[in-house]
């Protein structure tokens, strides 16, 4: 049973253990990334000059989330699983991303220069990215075969997993990415159902009040562009106040 502002619900993800609940987070990680380089790719080929900065601050959050998952993944996930596994599991993944560290560099360049070229580049890059993480065989996928519930119940106690998810929490924010704003670009690309595993786990507090100050650390307008933001009144929020609300042209902020 979980909690609700101090009363008892029956949880709809209600995992066999830790070691499922955390794949499931990982697997979300996934659909994230996936999601938010299709929105790159759909809004660089048809962007109003007015929203070109705004744009460019979500291609930094896509960036950045990315560069701090892949490490997450090479410095401790898929570290420690080989380890524990003895075995050489993610090869062909780990030169997938010491390939990709040239394109986010290059991302970079392009966040810093704008236009009309850089756009059109921005949207090619995405678009490819998001050929190499789609299908069976694709990079997602062949790690999700790999690291499942199973595969962790096997080699990690219960609280090695744990202290495994905490250390790639606290690597958001040593990697150079505000860990509030990470949270609500994560929120902002589940969907409705997706996010009910964290209105079931964050505390009310979170949810309805320090939530709302993390998305304020970026423009509604900038949000806009994410698969599923969520207003109420304008104001970027944790639930809308309609279901499964997407309002990709946010209203105006004061004084905007």
């Amino acid at each position: 049973m979980g909690l609700c502002c101090g009363i008892p619900r029956k949880k709809h993800y209600d995992f066999q253990d830790y070691h499922e609940t955390f794949v499931f987070g990982q697997v979300a990680v996934h659909r994230v990334i996936h999601r938010s380089l299709q929105q790159v790719v759909k809004h660089s080929s048809s962007l109003a000059p007015e929203r070109e900065a705004d744009f460019w601050r979500y291609v930094r959050l896509t960036r950045q989330f990315l560069e701090v998952h892949h490490k997450q993944e090479d410095e401790v996930i898929f570290a420690r699983s080989e380890e524990r596994a003895k075995a050489t599991l993610f090869a062909e993944e780990s030169k997938e991303h010491q390939a990709l560290v040239e394109t986010l560099a290059r991302i970079e360049e392009l966040e810093h220069k704008g236009g009309v070229d850089s756009l059109a580049e921005m949207g090619t890059i995405a678009q490819k990215l998001v050929e190499i993480m789609e299908g069976d065989a694709g990079h997602l996928n062949r790690e999700e075969k790999i690291l499942t519930g199973e595969f962790f119940r096997e080699h990690f106690a219960e609280k090695e997993v744990k202290q495994m998810s905490k250390d790639i929490h606290d690597m958001i924010s040593r990697e150079g990415m505000d860990r509030g704003v990470s949270l609500v670009f994560m929120i902002y690309h589940l969907t409705d159902e997706e996010k009910v595993f964290f209105d079931e786990r964050m505390p009310c507090i979170m949810r309805r009040f320090i939530f709302p100050r993390f998305a304020k650390r970026e423009s509604t307008h900038v949000w806009g562009f994410a698969s599923n933001p969520r207003w109420s009144g304008g104001v970027a929020v944790w639930q809308s106040n309609k279901t499964a609300a997407v309002n990709p042209e946010p209203e105006k902020e004061k004084g905007a």
